[in-house]
């Protein structure tokens, strides 16, 4: 979302727009990109959009115009799969097999440190840049420190493609291939659903909104918690009537 209460969306087939008041436009990239096929987008502190879209190349849509980052501007040839706001000034990028890389002053620079394939990253509320990974869990970037959580069972550790964390302190983790896990970075615990209702493993995303509400989405699953709640629903099928 940006300050003005629009809404960017990027799809797959069909490329970006941009929803508001009702209506939703489509909108072109830039000319060798006319068609944006983004995977992530995030709108910055200065009101302007980032986007990645595909090997060694992220996107960034300010006033109206486009500007180009890959190789040349410090990003690696891999697949970014996530950016995610910093500090002002700042866009964190985790590609798939190359690391973590920051955005400082006109350049990426690589992050040392955590696992080469990056799945996901996040700011919390105080500032501290977390980092979901492949097979090593989650990990807590800060000015001085670099600190480890493993997540899942010793013996199968698991994708983390998720994080929000409600309330503070309190973490949800959604992983692709074990669920989801709640609790604190110490004791995280997965979260069973009641019986009458399928199991979920595949979670790829995970979002707080204003409100408190909590959103999990994966495959063919949309989960929603309620403010201050402690039940877990699906509307997958509201969706899909959408």
């Amino acid at each position: 979302t940006d300050r003005a209460g629009g809404l960017w969306v990027a799809t797959f087939q069909d490329g970006l727009f941009y929803c508001k008041d009702g209506r939703c436009e489509p909108v072109e990239g830039p000319p060798e990109q006319r068609r944006f096929l983004g995977y992530s987008l995030v709108v910055d502190t200065e009101g302007a959009l980032w986007g990645s879209i595909g090997n060694g190349m992220v996107l960034r849509r300010q006033a109206g115009e486009w500007t180009v980052f890959n190789e040349t501007h410090g990003l690696p040839f891999s697949f970014v799969r996530c950016v995610a706001q910093g500090a002002p000034g700042e866009i964190w990028a985790a590609s798939s097999d190359e690391g973590l890389y920051v955005f400082r002053a006109g350049r990426f620079h690589a992050v040392p440190g955590t696992e080469a394939e990056v799945r996901c990253v996040r700011m919390s509320r105080d500032g501290v840049i977390w980092v979901g990974t492949f097979t090593r869990g989650l990990f807590r970037l800060t000015a001085s420190r670099l600190r480890e959580y493993p997540v899942g069972q010793e013996n199968h550790r698991t994708q983390v493609k998720g994080l929000v964390e409600e309330p503070p302190d309190h973490f949800w983790v959604a992983t692709d291939g074990d669920g989801l896990h709640q609790g604190s970075l110490d004791r995280l615990e997965r979260v069973v659903r009641s019986s009458d209702l399928e199991e979920f493993t595949h979670l790829t995303a995970a979002l707080r909104m204003s409100d408190g509400a909590l959103y999990f989405g994966g495959a063919g699953e949309l989960l929603r918690r309620e403010p201050r709640s402690e039940e877990h629903t699906s509307e997958l099928q509201s969706l899909r009537h959408l």
